[in-house]
Order: structure tokens, then C-alpha cells, then sequence
């Protein structure tokens, strides 16, 4: 938030792995590889060189702390004030363009009743490839129901749904909408339809990549 002191480095200077790991705490793995850049007395730019595909830092999750434990500490650029000590805000960004496609959207009718879009019909958006399901759960699991509100949130719809829908995500690729009140929609008409994840919905890949 200030100009630092950077522990004692340059502007410029490169830091490797173990010097980063003496100086901050990360709470998710960043790899078996990485460095840093100080590029100013604000700024220390982290290059990930090596993943664990496994067990990778996640948008929204990873957080960084300086740690107070060494003797590389990092205060204000003149080196008097407290040692910085604060927990960091979550990471935010991405990691480049989302690899990620909806391969299918599939309308279907449950009810058995047919003759026209009603409460109770369903509509299944199948992904191409395993996803973090917009941090909600799956089925059994806790947060598992998408609100209507959750399902606006994460698409949106060329046509109305209606007054009332929930989601449910049956697998990491597939999410099925059900219709619990079609008063007021468009309706969607099969092979016209259409739905696009939006930003907010924060559709990425499972595991990151």
C-alpha cells in the first residue's frame, strides 16, 4: 500500500524461491518453482515457473502474508515503521483465457406433460471440460442449489426463464436448470435458445491450469 524498504533489495533485484519463502507466507502452493522481481519499491512481481498440477494457487483464494519470523523484513522505504504483518486480500485476475466451451444445451420435459415450456422442465448446459461449478457444491454437498438470483449471475439468457429457477451441478461439467415458475417467460424455443456464462459467474477449470 506504500513505498517499501523490500527487505532489504533492489529495485530490480531477483529474489528465488527460498528467498520469497523467508519473506512471505502463501496460503496455497505456488509450485516447485518461482521467483521474484521487485520492478519498484511497491511492486514485487511473482513468475511461476514450475506447477504441482495438483495443488495450484486459485483466483479468489490465494492469499499472501509478510512474514515477521526472519530477519528479511519488509517495512516503509526508510526502514521505521512496524514490520508489515498483514494478511493480503485474496488474489484476483486470471491466468489467461478460459480454455472453457459449452458443448451442449439440452431441453427437456420431466413432467411427462408436454405441449408447451412449463414449471418442471429442465434445461442441461454441458461443459467441455471439468469446471470449479462458480465455487457452488454438488449434489449431497453443501451450497449445492443455485438460487435464481446465482443462475442470472452465471448466464445470461437470449430469452426469459421465467419468474422462477434453480441450478443444480450433477457433475463437474454438467448443470441442470429446472423450472419452478414459468410465469412470465419468453419461452425458449429449442434450436433458437441461447445462453452465455458471463464474468461474474466465475466459471474456470477444475483443477486450475
Amino acid at each position: 500500500s506504500i513505498e517499501t524498504n523490500r527487505a532489504g533489495a533492489g529495485v530490480g533485484a531477483f529474489l528465488t524461491r527460498t528467498q520469497l519463502l523467508q519473506q512471505f507466507f502463501f496460503s496455497e502452493n505456488l509450485g516447485n518453482s518461482f521467483s521474484g522481481e521487485w520492478l519498484s519499491t511497491q511492486t514485487l512481481v511473482i513468475t511461476i515457473e514450475g506447477v504441482i498440477p495438483t495443488a495450484q494457487p486459485t483466483i479468489g483464494g490465494l492469499r499472501i502474508t509478510c512474514r515477521t519470523d526472519t530477519g528479511k523484513l519488509i517495512q516503509n522505504q526508510v526502514g521505521t515503521s512496524r514490520t508489515c504483518f498483514q494478511q493480503s486480500d485474496p488474489m484476483l485476475g486470471d491466468f489467461g483465457p478460459s480454455p472453457i466451451r459449452i458443448t451442449s444445451i439440452t431441453a427437456a420435459d420431466p413432467t411427462g406433460l408436454g405441449g408447451r415450456y412449463r414449471t418442471g422442465n429442465t434445461i442441461t448446459v454441458v461443459f467441455s471440460e471439468s469446471t470449479n461449478r462458480g465455487g457452488f457444491g454438488g449434489v449431497g454437498e453443501t451450497n449445492a442449489v443455485m438460487t435464481k438470483a446465482n443462475v442470472d449471475n452465471t448466464f445470461s439468457f437470449t430469452n426469459s426463464l421465467g419468474n422462477g429457477y434453480t441450478g443444480q451441478w450433477t457433475s463437474r461439467t454438467t448443470l441442470v436448470i429446472t423450472i419452478t415458475d414459468d410465469s412470465n417467460s419468453g419461452p425458449p424455443v429449442p434450436s433458437t435458445f441461447k445462453l452465455t456464462v458471463v464474468v461474474s459467474g466465475n466459471i474456470r477449470n477444475y483443477p486450475p491450469q
